[in-house]
């Protein structure tokens, strides 16, 4: 697949944004031939990989609507617009209701069974991303464990391309409670995909 889109959907104070800056930078600076790429979706035909990252939310910082989207390409990418992406994280009822029913049969959704009630019709996988952020000591985490996940069970990126790329991003003081939650999303998508 030359080209993969990925739009993240919830409400603000989640890091919805955050984890799409995360993955963006993972795919555009990190994922190249030197990485591992026994996972990755991208044919290597070129040495570079092209990302571009786009954000929508309220103007209430906390609460209010927010969503992020992110385009992965072999190319260049000309126009950043998604209509209907290839894999969609769902971390609230309100951002289910809007973004769910716009997608094609074959997107895969992963969505957060602690703040979404609601089932869609295509393939998903129910991460508790918020639970499992909670039992680590901090909810503000749930982000991470949703990358951790994305990453094991679509391969859009390489796990190692995923790591260095959130290292680069947290402060040294949320350095271990990131990379674990990483690891029980990355942990748990593995375990979903192989059920």
């Amino acid at each position: 697949m030359s080209t993969i889109e990925i739009r993240f959907a919830g409400f603000g104070g989640q890091g919805i944004v955050f984890a799409s800056i995360v993955l963006a930078r993972a795919a555009s600076i990190y994922e190249s031939r030197s990485v591992s790429q026994k996972d990755s979706k991208l044919e290597k035909k070129r040495d570079n990989i092209f990302a571009i990252q786009t954000q929508i939310y309220g103007p209430e910082a906390r609460g209010g609507a927010s969503r992020a989207e992110v385009m992965i390409s072999e190319n260049n990418i000309a126009f950043p617009h998604i209509s209907e992406p290839d894999i969609l994280v769902i971390m609230s009822e309100q951002a289910f209701e809007k973004y769910a029913d716009g997608v094609k049969e074959t997107t895969i959704t992963l969505l957060d069974p602690t703040t979404v009630k609601s089932r869609p019709k295509n393939k998903f996988y129910e991460i508790p991303a918020t639970k499992i952020a909670d039992e680590l000591g901090n909810k503000v985490v749930s982000n991470v464990v949703m990358l951790g996940a994305l990453c094991a069970i679509t391969g859009v990126v390489s796990k190692e391309s995923l790591k260095k790329a959130l290292i680069d991003k947290i402060h040294e003081k949320t350095k271990t409670i990131n990379l674990n939650a990483f690891k029980k999303g990355f942990d748990l998508g593995k375990k979903l995909k192989k059920g």
